[in-house]
């Protein structure tokens, strides 16, 4: 079984006015082609836009391909429609980008292609950030400006970069036989943790075989997401999201907390003579600290967690929705 990101910005459009003549007479035509003569070229000049990695993602966050797939599309304004070359280059920062790209470039290549062209450098790492850029060229050969510096923050790559643990309620565990009612009754896990010194970066990498709701402090990680982390085929990959907590954490005491249910992993999908609730969610959860003396921290899912089914849902199924009972709610949710 293989994880995969899945991970999370703008783009500037150029507009060129040009002023046009109202005179009839030989010197001011003259002086108009020419006005539009330098038109054009600025319009030829414009880079291109909607750089896009991958599926649509721009400027992503814990992006799954150790190779991204980089797109991009024809600047609305250009005067032409038509590409016949392009030229991408990726490098390790984006002051090293304007200079030279030290990780790949593909220099000029004769290509119609705008879409998907996959990264051919040196080898990416988990957890880097690399820095891209791209120009076209039009059918007359004429070079675009470059576009705008785009990003690509890698997530966890491969099985091995993961140190945290599946957990759930022990009295979820299959070895104990639970019943439909206990695997149908959503799940609340927490761990608190302390930090201390200035916190340069922090990365949460989480998933479930399940659907999960992550906390951080008692405060939703994302007011955005909903159902993660999505359906997936889950005998060959899980898909995972990351997060970025820099702002979230604070000094001294911290607790990481997460409401699970079994979504799609425990129930039906399509065939509804399937057996419901046939397997235990389970959380995967990495916390990665960076900070700005150079020290890292991490915070994964282990037997160290708490965790309890005596929360306020108390029973949630997506296709038949949830039971909630405020009488139950858990003050450990709330914040520090």
């Amino acid at each position: 079984m293989s994880f995969r990101q899945s991970t999370v910005n703008k783009f500037v459009t150029l507009s060129i006015v040009a002023m046009l003549g109202v005179s009839c007479s030989p010197s001011r035509i003259e002086t108009t082609a020419s006005a539009s003569e330098q038109q054009q070229g600025a319009a030829l000049s414009l880079s291109p836009s909607s750089l896009k990695v991958g599926e649509g993602f721009e400027n992503p966050l814990g992006y799954y391909e150790a190779a991204p797939r980089f797109s991009w599309k024809i600047a609305s304004d250009a005067s032409t429609q038509f590409q016949s070359a392009y030229q991408i280059q990726v490098a390790t920062s984006a002051d090293i980008l304007s200079q030279a790209a030290d990780l790949w470039d593909s220099n000029k290549v004769q290509s119609e292609v705008t879409s998907w062209v996959k990264y051919q450098g040196q080898a990416l790492r988990s957890r880097q950030k690399v820095y891209w850029r791209v120009r076209i060229w039009d059918e007359a050969d004429k070079a675009s400006q470059w576009s705008e510096v785009q990003s690509v923050e890698l997530g966890l790559l491969t099985n091995q970069d993961w140190q945290a643990k599946w957990i759930g309620h022990p009295d979820t565990d299959l070895t104990k036989k639970p019943s439909q009612a206990v695997l149908a009754t959503p799940q609340y896990l927490r761990k608190t943790f302390s930090v201390a010194g200035e916190i340069k970066q922090a990365r949460l990498y989480i998933t479930a075989k399940g659907l999960f709701k992550p906390f951080i402090n008692g405060s939703a990680v994302s007011l955005e997401d909903v159902m993660t982390p999505g359906w997936t085929p889950y005998a060959k990959r899980i898909e995972t999201l990351t997060y970025d907590l820099t702002s979230s954490l604070k000094q001294g005491e911290n607790a990481i907390s997460a409401s699970l249910a079994g979504g799609w992993y425990a129930g039906r999908v399509y065939e509804f003579t399937d057996r419901e609730f046939a397997l235990p969610a389970r959380l995967l959860a990495q916390l990665e600290i960076t900070y700005a003396n150079g020290k890292t921290q991490q915070v994964v899912t282990d037997e160290s967690w708490f965790t309890s089914q005596q929360g306020p849902i108390r029973f949630a199924s997506i296709y038949d929705g949830e039971r909630y009972e405020q009488g139950k709610e858990m003050p450990w949710l709330d914040d520090l």
